[in-house]
């Protein structure tokens, strides 16, 4: 959670005191509640994202920390770019950057996205490259970039 640390601890602290939250307390109970309807709205990202995703004819734009099952790490997908670095940056920050952008995928295609009904794993084939058991995060993320770029072809036409 953020804090606004512009003001004190104590101003702060009674914010969240006065809370419906705080005052309604049953957390556990809201916990589970909330993370129910967190996996639907992934659910049916999934399920958007089946439907749709052909639809869409450029993913060069998407961008995720993709983490799957049969990858190791973080897998960086976007725009490969040069970055923009001043004189004064460092070497080291430098280095860092140049292997980010060698390590970044831009997706040319959107092979294939694969819902397995018995037990709700999703994975998808970018450039020809299976990403199985993608995480939730980038799941949604996938929604939106199709949401946004179907909306976006509507208002052209």
């Amino acid at each position: 959670m953020l804090v606004d640390v512009s003001k004190s601890e104590e101003e702060v602290l009674n914010s969240l005191r006065s809370s419906v939250k705080y005052s309604e307390k049953n957390f556990l109970e809201a916990h589970d509640t909330l993370s129910l309807e967190i996996r639907r709205v992934v659910e049916s990202a999934k399920i958007y994202i089946l439907d749709n995703y052909e639809k869409v004819a450029d993913y060069s734009d998407l961008s995720l920390m993709l983490k799957c099952g049969n990858h190791e790490g973080t897998i960086y997908i976007g725009k490969k770019t040069d970055p923009e670095v001043s004189e004064n940056t460092s070497g080291l920050i430098r280095r860092m950057l140049q292997e980010l952008k060698d390590s970044t995928i831009q997706v040319s295609t959107f092979n294939k996205a694969v819902y397995d009904w018995t037990d709700g794993d999703f994975s998808i084939v970018l450039n020809e490259v299976s990403y199985n058991w993608i995480d939730s995060h980038s799941i949604i993320n996938i929604a939106d970039y199709i949401e946004k770029n179907l909306d976006n072809e509507d208002k052209v036409l």
